[in-house]
């Protein structure tokens, strides 16, 4: 998650010996745009994305399962920009970092 600071990025590349000044960032927008409901989108990631296969894993092993799924439903939910109901349309800002040579 640290991937997105950029003081922890500079210090992660700083430990191999690349210096500040060959690192850049720019914040860039990706659009997830799935033909369903923010719960049926939840399911795909449930389903098909190892990050959060992993966590409803570990949830499962101390029961927590069902919560989890109750609040990545309502995170899809809130962050749904689809003026369709069954659509979902989420914008994920994320850190794009160039290390030049």
């Amino acid at each position: 998650m640290t991937w997105g600071v950029e003081s922890h990025v500079e210090e992660r590349f700083g430990k191999a010996g690349v210096p500040r000044e060959k690192i850049s960032f720019a914040r860039d927008t990706y659009l997830f745009e799935f033909p369903g409901t923010p719960a049926a989108f939840v399911a795909e990631f449930r389903n098909y994305y190892p990050p959060t296969m992993n966590a409803f894993e570990a949830a499962r092993g101390n029961g927590r399962q069902d919560e989890l799924q109750r609040e990545l439903e309502h995170l899809f939910e809130a962050q749904n920009t689809a003026e369709q109901r069954d659509a979902t349309r989420i914008p994920a800002t994320f850190l794009r970092v160039t290390v030049s040579v």
